[in-house]
């Protein structure tokens, strides 16, 4: 009855949740009291020949070996390991010379209980079972009933590494997911690497996550992000890429190939980042075959890390390297746009400037210049009255050429840098200049403004004048239209511009020419953080509309004064 409610007891465990060690340990005791041992442990086997203790039951030193035991030095575990059934040994008789029977260091070994653990694909493990020391037999029946016993405890074992190895896989998923998704939604480092070492920590449960970055100019590694306790008193350090025993990084640098302590009190001459840590792996962070960085996990747990956790680690450092590759692309070319951004602005400033000094010439030299000609000329026609008609014929046309200069250097000038949009403000200049457009285009022109920069907005009025100028260009040139429509509304510290016409519409991959104006209005808008868009079906017309944002909020009132007033505005527009 006994041993027939131990197979029901370690049936049971073979559905219990828990970690494998938990399980085993439970196993152990219920197998030992069955059997009437008083110590047990179970050693797993890996591929390599080597054995580690899985759990341990009763009086049973700790492992002392944090690499395993290589089965070689296990003699009674190598008769054990090529049998079927439980076997039971003992040491040689008082006065024979005495013989290691096997690895476990019990004390007082006199007899000892073996059985292996035996998978599909041959032997996972070793059971050891003893007395206490005592010496003891068993019948042939109580070791088929080992041996039976042994072989649900493998199944139970077998069952909990299974089980073990899925949760592991599948947070493993989880956390690629979980940082490929911090890579996929943020682009700067200083932000996105914290953010992947506290997810790499959270994810494997280990002590502490720390990744420094390879300075190739400066020889040496930065801590570029670290998680783990008191751990941002060493965010920003910096130490030698040079060769030293006390330093993982470099080692990993020079080989390529991640790099695992089982134990750190073996290797008392590394140091680590917190106090606790027994065990570390370090993998290399590399993108395109060039060595970045690395990425290092500490645990409090010697031989907490094994090659599962060396292959995921591996793929997170791919991804982090993909990500830092990609941040510094990202970076640099951010870094050009900007200088691009500045020289433009520079010479869009410069620009203006010409501009306003050229227009200021033409009015206050030339068109003074010719209007004292015309003078002089009138005075003539006066002094010739009696002259030949073919005189006064020459000074009547040399009169109208140095009035029709006049007028076009004035036009000129005005197109140039109007001098009322620096007087007058942006809405007296847009309505003159939508009065002369419709004059020399035959396009009629409907300005309705409720709001817009005054004087004092020099830069906001002259960007939304350029954007008016260069849309009314484009309706000349390109749209057909009859009739144009110019709104200008402002509340809450911001002005949208709009201009629509009833032209043809724009045609989808036209010539590359009619779009250069439009790049140019966008990069400008965009520049002040503003945003444009554009609307526009064949046959339909086209709808340019420009949100700026001003610094100044409230100077073209509230919102709750032109609310209804730019409803029916944008209704007009649409």
């Amino acid at each position: 009855m006994r041993q027939m409610r131990a197979f029901y007891r370690l049936s049971l465990l073979g559905s219990a949740r828990g970690q494998p060690a938990e399980i085993a340990s439970r196993v152990l005791r219920e197998f030992a009291g069955t059997m009437g041992f008083r110590r047990a442990e179970i050693w797993l086997l890996d591929r390599l020949k080597r054995l580690r203790r899985l759990s341990g039951y009763g009086r049973v030193p700790a492992a002392s070996d944090a690499q395993g035991v290589s089965l070689k030095d296990c003699p009674f575990g190598r008769s054990v390991v090529r049998r079927r059934q439980a076997v039971l040994r003992a040491v040689a008789p008082p006065g024979a010379p005495r013989r290691r029977m096997c690895h476990v260091g019990w004390r007082g070994q006199t007899s000892m209980f073996g059985a292996p653990l035996r998978g599909p694909d041959g032997p996972i493990g070793l059971l050891f079972a003893d007395r206490g020391g005592r010496p003891f037999d068993m019948s042939a029946t109580d070791l088929e009933v080992a041996t039976a016993l042994a072989g649900l405890i493998t199944e139970v074992v077998k069952g909990a590494l299974a089980r073990e190895g899925e949760t592991r896989r599948r947070n493993g998923l989880l956390l690629l997911n979980q940082v490929g998704r911090a890579i996929s939604t943020e682009e700067s480092l200083p932000i996105l690497l914290p953010r992947l070492a506290r997810n790499v920590r959270e994810g494997s449960k280990v002590l502490g996550v720390v990744v420094a970055l390879y300075d190739e100019r400066a020889s040496d590694f930065e801590v570029a992000a670290i998680a783990g306790p008191l751990g941002k008193y060493y965010q920003g350090f910096r130490f030698p890429a040079k060769q030293h025993r006390s330093c993982l990084s470099p080692r990993v640098l020079r080989s390529g190939r991640a790099l695992r302590l089982d134990d750190l009190r073996a290797t008392p001459e590394v140091c680590a980042y917190w106090p606790e840590t027994q065990s570390v792996l370090v993998i290399p962070i590399r993108s395109k075959g060039k060595t970045l960085g690395t990425l290092r996990l500490e645990d409090a747990e010697p031989r907490a890390f094994d090659e599962e956790d060396i292959r995921l680690c591996s793929t997170l450092a791919d991804q982090i390297g993909h990500a830092i590759r990609r941040a510094r692309v990202i970076e640099a070319l951010s870094r050009k746009q900007a200088d691009l951004r500045a020289v433009s602005e520079s010479l869009e400033k410069r620009l203006e400037e010409d501009r306003r000094r050229i227009a200021r010439e033409l009015h206050d030299e030339l068109a003074q210049s010719m209007t004292a000609a015309k003078i002089n000329l009138g005075l003539l026609r006066t002094l010739t009255r009696g002259a030949a008609p073919g005189v006064r014929r020459a000074i009547l046309e040399t009169e109208a050429v140095v009035r029709s200069t006049i007028e076009d250097t004035r036009r000129i000038a005005m197109d140039l840098r109007p001098s009322m949009l620096d007087e007058l403000g942006l809405v007296p200049a847009l309505r003159w200049y939508a009065d002369t457009f419709s004059r020399r285009t035959g396009v009629g022109v409907d300005v309705q403004a409720n709001g817009g920069g005054g004087p004092a907005q020099k830069d906001v009025n002259t960007l939304l004048f350029r954007f008016f100028q260069e849309a009314l260009t484009n309706v000349a040139r390109h749209a057909r239209a009859r009739h144009v429509r110019i709104g200008l509304s402002g509340f809450n510290g911001s002005l949208r511009a709009v201009v629509a016409d009833d032209g043809i519409g724009m045609r989808q991959g036209g010539p590359p020419d009619q779009g250069l104006g439009l790049l140019g209005m966008r990069e400008r808008i965009e520049r002040v953080g503003g945003v444009l868009s554009i609307k526009s079906r064949p046959g339909r017309g086209t709808r340019l509309v420009a949100d700026i944002p001003m610094r100044a909020a409230g100077r073209s009132g509230g919102r709750s004064r032109h609310a209804a007033k730019n409803a029916a505005f944008e209704g007009g527009l649409s």
